[in-house]
């Protein structure tokens, strides 16, 4: 942990999209296995550099959220992403974090964080990262991810955590 901006590195599968010899499509998955919380607590211990600060934003802004008199009704268990990443005995069972209201947000923060690690590694902008994207396929749950990351601005990831009230039904 530098705190240095990592260097972008070039990417053979990029050159060849350049090239016209290759195409790639941007695929953000569904929800409904419960491993996607592992996935976004290996995410975060592995690449806490390059987003853990935009997990961070997402986690505080969610569970800000959850905490609505409207939404208390809805998340029993609250929706507390960091402590269940960092203390995974606190993470509540399978059938609750299967369930749409927890899974639908944490898959977004999942997709939009392995969105964010892909950018920074190959030191491009969200922005322009797309350009390299013949097209987009949505589960219909992340339409309005595949919309809105591409288009964040190169520090405006964090701008994302408006995308996923509207998703999960409570107010931004």
């Amino acid at each position: 942990m530098t705190g240095r901006e990592p260097k972008g590195h070039e990417s053979a599968l990029l050159r060849a999209i350049t090239a016209g010899d290759a195409r790639t499509f941007l695929i953000f998955g569904g929800q409904g296995y419960e491993a996607y919380f592992d996935e976004l607590t290996s995410l975060y211990n592995t690449y806490s550099v390059l987003v853990g600060e935009f997990i961070q934003h997402m986690a505080s802004h969610l569970s800000q959220l959850s905490h609505t008199e409207e939404a208390r009704k809805v998340y029993g268990k609250g929706l507390d992403i960091m402590a269940w990443i960092l203390d995974p005995q606190d993470r509540p069972d399978g059938e609750y974090l299967c369930s749409a209201p927890v899974s639908l947000p944490c898959v977004g923060v999942v997709q939009l964080a392995l969105y964010a690690v892909t950018c920074r590694v190959l030191g491009k902008d969200p922005g322009s990262l797309r350009e390299y994207f013949s097209g987009t396929l949505p589960h219909e749950t992340c339409r309005v991810l595949t919309v809105q990351a591409p288009r964040a601005t190169p520090k405006g990831l964090s701008l994302l955590s408006r995308s996923l009230p509207p998703l999960i039904g409570l107010p931004s």
